[in-house]
């Protein structure tokens, strides 16, 4: 990661810590009414584990993805609350050959350039894993697949907000 990646990421960390820092820190006890102390060791944890983040190197740097050629796709997200899509343009690199496969679905390493990004430097641009159905399905098939994703991650976050003992753990390729 270059010098002015780095800069910027934890400039960034430093102002999300700043507007959630809570500014009653004077008593940071958990208890039932109050639990501004969970929160606070939590912000810390996340701070901790971003700082050790931004200092890895790139787990995909043997597999040279920044030499492939970029590629202009539009992008579609989903907005589950509205029920609405949204698409956009976006600049990424992806593998060739599938790196995996599932009894459905094949895997291929990409990399996408940040939207917020002013220069195109792959090395530090986010991983990602694209998935391609194995057999030929309409294009209705992935829409419905990310809408159905989309909403079992909302069902889990909602289980999950009542503080219920099992907490399910969602994960983001980094």
């Amino acid at each position: 990661m270059d010098e002015d990646q780095f800069d910027i990421e934890l400039q960034a960390l430093h102002l999300v810590e700043n507007n959630n820092y809570n500014s009653d820190n004077t008593n940071h006890v958990t208890t039932p009414q109050n639990d501004s102390g969970k929160s606070f060791l939590t912000r810390c944890h996340w701070k901790e584990a971003a700082k050790k983040a931004l200092h890895l190197s790139d787990p995909w740097e043997e597999f040279h993805l920044e030499q492939l050629e970029t590629e202009v796709v539009c992008r579609y997200r989903f907005n589950a609350i509205r029920q609405t899509w949204i698409k956009d343009e976006v600049l990424v690199k992806i593998a060739k050959e599938p790196f995996s496969h599932g009894a459905m679905r094949s895997c291929f390493r990409l990399k996408k350039l940040s939207t917020f990004c002013h220069r195109q430097n792959w090395r530090s641009a986010s991983n990602y894993v694209a998935k391609r159905y194995m057999e030929d399905v309409d294009c209705n098939v992935y829409f419905e697949d990310v809408k159905l994703q989309i909403d079992a991650k909302l069902w889990g976050e909602e289980y999950n907000r009542h503080n219920h003992r099992k907490k399910w753990i969602y994960s983001k390729c980094l």
